[in-house]
């Protein structure tokens, strides 16, 4: 086992928790038999899996920091890209879990869902704001999988955040109906408020069923967008690369200025 392994095993069993100071190197040294330029190594690798921060000065040294879910997911999103993951297999996968957190919910009357009752009147709200809409669609979801207890699927639907966000923020740049984006963002804000209605009376079944409604009605309007498209392409390509592939898609051209742009307006 190396220095770094039993350094992760500890914090992992709980010796060390966010924002206890590890020993010092001159102490793991005698600890563990090791060099100084080894020990030095192995906490260079837990600072650089976001696991301590290494203060300088005086008073400084390892300490353990809280793991942040943005740092579980690069390596996930590392798998996902060198494995040519498709952008549709990733969004299925996180479908499945959310329609299963949804469905949990409403056979769980002890959880107060005032947190997703809140999110998805931000989400009723934000109908029309086309640029930002998606965002609260996203969180939604989040918040639901995580009212429904499970933290490793909350973990992976937080992961996978930012491969479904890069597409639906190019899609969104990309289309030019409005009238049409603004009447998915209807329907889907209206599938959420029937799901959380259906929770809170217990019918897990028709809670699943009311966001399965919201997740074909987001296949239908990008459908054909993912077709092909991997986590490379998603992750690897930059927004403008991606806003213009959407485009190709939808009109068989390049985005326009107009459509594209950040300060467009939504339709009277």
């Amino acid at each position: 086992m190396t220095i770094a392994d039993e350094l992760r095993r500890r914090i992992a069993r709980g010796d060390f928790r966010p924002g206890d100071a590890l020993p010092s190197e001159n102490d793991l040294t005698e600890e563990l038999g090791y060099s100084k330029p080894t020990v030095r190594e192995a906490l260079r690798i837990l600072e650089n899996e976001g696991l301590i921060h290494v203060r300088l000065g005086l008073r400084g040294g390892p300490e353990v920091r809280s793991l942040s879910i943005d740092k579980v997911a690069q390596p996930l999103g590392v798998y996902l890209q060198i494995s040519d993951v498709g952008v549709a297999d990733v969004w299925a996968a996180r479908d499945r879990i959310i329609a299963a957190a949804v469905e949990r919910l409403a056979s769980m009357p002890e959880v107060d869902l005032t947190p997703l009752q809140t999110q998805v009147d931000s989400l009723v709200g934000h109908i029309g704001d086309v640029s930002s809409f998606y965002l609260h669609m996203i969180s939604t979801a989040e918040v639901a999988v995580e009212l429904a207890g499970s933290a490793t699927d909350h973990l992976v639907v937080t992961a996978l955040r930012h491969v479904i966000e890069g597409e639906l923020a190019a899609a969104t740049e990309a289309a030019d109906d409005l009238q049409v984006a603004v009447a998915a963002e209807q329907d889907i804000a209206d599938s959420w408020r029937r799901a959380l209605q259906h929770m809170r009376a217990g019918r897990h079944r028709a809670a699943r069923a009311a966001f399965e409604e919201q997740a074909l009605v987001l296949q239908a309007h990008l459908e054909g967008l993912a077709e092909g498209v991997t986590v490379g392409d998603a992750i690897g390509s930059t927004r403008e690369e991606r806003v213009h592939a959407h485009a190709a898609l939808m009109y068989g051209r390049p985005a326009s200025s107009g459509a594209g742009s950040n300060g467009r307006s939504t339709p009277s």
